[in-house]
């Protein structure tokens, strides 16, 4: 599934490092799915999200600038 559109041919869905994971999406229903494709994924492992450990926010252009939503 693409994610965040860099440019026609490439697109980035997710960062990670070490434990910690960034779903990145266009929409809010796109990083509905991711969510749901990486905790159906993890299932199989036997792992779980933390979700007490987790945070969403949306990050909105402005004529000059961006702000961050949550």
């Amino acid at each position: 599934m693409k994610g965040y559109v860099i440019d026609e041919s490439h697109s980035l869905s997710a960062l990670a490092f070490a434990d910690d994971v960034i779903l990145l999406a266009t929409t809010k229903a796109k990083v509905q799915s991711l969510l749901h494709n990486a905790e159906s994924y993890l299932n199989k492992l036997r792992m779980r999200i933390a979700s007490e450990n987790c945070a969403s926010f949306e990050i909105r252009p402005t004529k000059n600038s961006w702000y961050i939503t949550n």
